[in-house]
């Protein structure tokens, strides 16, 4: 499992990972590689969306933690 976190807008947090793979960052770069699939859920509102991605954290330990600093 590879988690790529929550987003406003799918579209462009896939579209940031997906490009060609030399533009990425380094740390980046196995992330992507790794994947096979994408698959996603749709929350209600941002508390759930954190409650989630607390629960999966916990649960799933992703391979690749990515902070994001935005």
């Amino acid at each position: 499992m590879v988690y790529v976190g929550k987003a406003k807008s799918l579209r462009i947090r896939l579209s940031s990972y997906f490009q060609d793979i030399a533009n990425l960052h380094p740390r980046t770069q196995p992330m992507v590689l790794t994947a096979s699939a994408v698959d996603w859920t749709v929350v209600g509102t941002e508390v759930e969306a954190l409650q989630l991605e607390s629960h999966w954290h916990q649960a799933f330990a992703p391979s690749f933690p990515v902070r994001n600093h935005a």
